[in-house]
């Protein structure tokens, strides 16, 4: 049974990422300060680094916890009709796995690719991203693998290729505002169908 000591902490630390990303968004993650951030949650500045190291590895808790929670963006399947199956199931995936980012808003996307751009907290940042990404490609690698007659060292290259277009794509509408999230996932889509055209899926 879970006490109310456990069911305290986990809601503080709910209400810290809470009211972190509300202040990322408005005043961008540079200029936020941890003692803005406990001054908002209602509890000393020292109390959040019981929870977290540092105000890097609060974003990325708040990124995880997205990712774990993705909402889908809408797939737009008719738009893509007469593609080969594999080329399908890999839109459909990526649709999948990268919908989060549809669901934040700009600022706070622009705010996790800056971050990550400027390698802050280093030793955070690599365990991070390897768990944020590995997952996509693997699972890439796994449906192409399904169709390819290639050995699986290649396979994975071009899965961390897709990843890469994908990324870019994304890193993209987080930094420039004459994209929308449909323009971009249709950006996203046709790169995708260009390179795996290219290697005859």
């Amino acid at each position: 049974m879970v006490g109310l000591k456990e069911i305290k902490k986990e809601l503080t630390m709910k209400t810290i990422l809470e009211k972190s990303e509300i202040l990322f968004d408005k005043n961008s993650f540079d200029k936020t300060r941890i003692s803005q951030i406990a001054k908002e949650v209602g509890i000393a500045e020292g109390t959040i680094y019981n929870y977290f190291p540092s105000k890097f590895a609060i974003l990325l808790s708040i990124v995880e916890l997205k990712m774990d929670n993705r909402e889908y963006f809408v797939y737009e399947g008719n738009l893509y009709k007469g593609q080969s199956k594999i080329i399908d199931k890999i839109i459909r995936y990526t649709n999948q796995y990268w919908g989060w980012v549809a669901n934040v808003k700009r600022e706070f996307a622009r705010t996790v690719f800056s971050t990550v751009v400027s390698g802050i907290d280093i030793s955070l940042l690599t365990s991070s991203a390897i768990n944020l990404n590995r997952e996509y490609i693997a699972e890439v690698s796994e449906i192409l693998n399904l169709y390819s007659k290639e050995d699986s060292k290649l396979v994975r290259r071009q899965a961390i290729v897709l990843f890469s277009v994908v990324m870019s794509a994304l890193q993209l509408y987080a930094m420039d505002k004459n994209y929308t999230m449909e323009s971009i996932w249709k950006e996203i889509v046709e790169m995708i169908v260009y390179v795996m055209d290219g290697w005859s899926y």
